[in-house]
């Protein structure tokens, strides 16, 4: 288990440090709101992979609508301590965090 631990804290520094980079390309040759659409686009495409390869299926089917909602939570608490501004692709909708602190 301490094995399995070190890969995952090692693959999370990988991957953090490879988004800072790849967001500094990116945004130079994308539309911010495009950029961070594609970005998560495929982040959700890889993690889907990921539980389906790890054969855990099972354990989103068990989520109920409330731990969904503390998911969503804790995506949109990390983007205002950030101080990111995101922008809902599905509505529309631009937020500016930064304003409501």
């Amino acid at each position: 288990m301490e094995r399995k631990g070190i890969i995952l804290v090692a693959a999370t520094a990988i991957i953090s440090g490879m988004a800072i980079f790849v967001s500094k390309l990116g945004l130079k040759d994308f539309d911010p709101v495009l950029f961070t659409w594609l970005r998560n686009t495929i982040v959700a495409v890889l993690l889907l992979g990921i539980i389906a390869g790890a054969g855990e299926w099972g354990a989103l089917k068990k989520l109920v609508f409330r731990d969904w909602l503390r998911l969503a939570a804790i995506g949109s608490s990390r983007e205002r301590e950030s101080g990111e501004r995101s922008k809902s692709s599905s509505f529309g909708i631009g937020c500016d965090w930064r304003r409501s602190v």
